[in-house]
């Protein structure tokens, strides 16, 4: 698949497609499946525009804000990724924005047409935590969410070590991990009730293991046409193998990323963290037939996941809506970012 394409499209783009779920949930190998579908800018990047830009610069009609935020935009691997002319950028970006919204659809838009495309495909998973703003902004986009169970993501969110907190043992880090992506399920499951018909949202293990009826829910939902042979048969971005907290190679659709916690976490962990998430994963069709921990560690258990659920809401609140967001990073350097929401 080529990924330059000699014309760009005029006018209107068709409506655009978020790719969502909570960090470590599959959505970059998601987003390099749909890729071969040929109609999306290839943009190897994530945007943080909201998660991140938003709080750290503030109020984007403020032309100070605007201006340093444009200053350093123009200087990230973010934007160098894009394939887009700086200088014709900033004239198109010359003009004011209401919101980091209408400066997202610009962005993407410009990818897109650099690359000949009428749509575009955006993947930031932390901007599932911005559902009420992407969907404010974005009447005409659609959202794809990825969900994957909540205690591989937990597992894999300590690995990396993207977590809220890092106090405590490894079963304190666990809790943390889970909290995050019963957040994530939370906006999920509030977007799915606001969108409607623009929702959908999949199971990372269907895909991984050839689901015939999960990819012909994507192919009618995104408007594309793929197949696992053609899948299969490709070997870019993350069907690389690349982008694994395992030893093992995860080349393609590999299932070996698939129910982990079943054989890294100890017994005691398995049902401390099944525990803790069981509603949410029964809801999505997960198994939660896992003994109840004892007493001791079940008492300790529900304090560990209240405070963290205190936390994690008051981080976010106080990044977004406070000037100490805005001086807690300056630099646009989010290869790996943490997963504080």
């Amino acid at each position: 698949m080529s990924d330059v394409t000699d014309t760009a499209p005029s006018g209107r783009m068709k409506e655009p497609v978020f790719l969502l779920g909570a960090p470590r949930s599959g959505t970059s190998l998601t987003y390099s499946v749909l890729l071969l579908s040929g109609q999306f800018p290839v943009y190897r990047a994530e945007t943080h525009l909201l998660d991140v830009c938003k709080p750290i610069y503030g109020d984007i009609t403020d032309p100070g804000n605007r201006r340093c935020f444009l200053e350093e935009w123009v200087k990230s691997g973010q934007f160098r990724r894009a394939g887009v002319d700086e200088e014709a950028f900033l004239r198109s970006a010359e003009r004011p924005f209401r919101n980091y919204g209408e400066f997202l659809r610009l962005f993407m838009e410009q990818v897109a047409r650099a690359q000949g495309k009428e749509r575009w495909l955006e993947k930031t998973p932390g901007h599932i935590f911005e559902a009420r703003n992407l969907l404010r902004w974005f009447p005409d986009a659609r959202f794809l969410h990825v969900v994957r169970d909540g205690r591989d993501v937990a597992l894999s969110l300590r690995n990396k070590g993207w977590l809220s907190s890092r106090r405590g043992g490894p079963l304190a880090q666990l809790i943390s991990a889970a909290r995050l992506w019963y957040r994530a399920m939370a906006f999920g499951r509030w977007l799915q009730r606001e969108a409607g018909d623009r929702y959908m949202e999949f199971r990372y293990e269907d895909l991984v293991r050839r689901d015939e009826g999960t990819l012909r829910r994507i192919n009618r939902f995104t408007g594309i046409e793929l197949s696992y042979p053609q899948i299969e048969g490709e070997r870019s971005g993350a069907l690389s193998g690349g982008d694994t907290t395992y030893r093992q190679a995860m080349v393609g659709l590999s299932v070996k990323g698939s129910f982990r916690w079943e054989e890294e976490m100890s017994p005691l962990e398995q049902q401390v963290i099944t525990y803790c998430l069981r509603d949410a994963l029964a809801e999505k069709g997960y198994r939660v037939d896992v003994p109840m921990p004892p007493l001791s560690p079940r008492l300790r258990a529900k304090l560990a996941w209240w405070m963290n659920g205190v936390v994690i809401a008051a981080k976010y609140w106080l990044r977004h809506n406070t000037p100490l967001g805005r001086h807690a990073r300056r630099a646009l350097d989010f290869e790996e970012r943490g997963a504080d929401g």
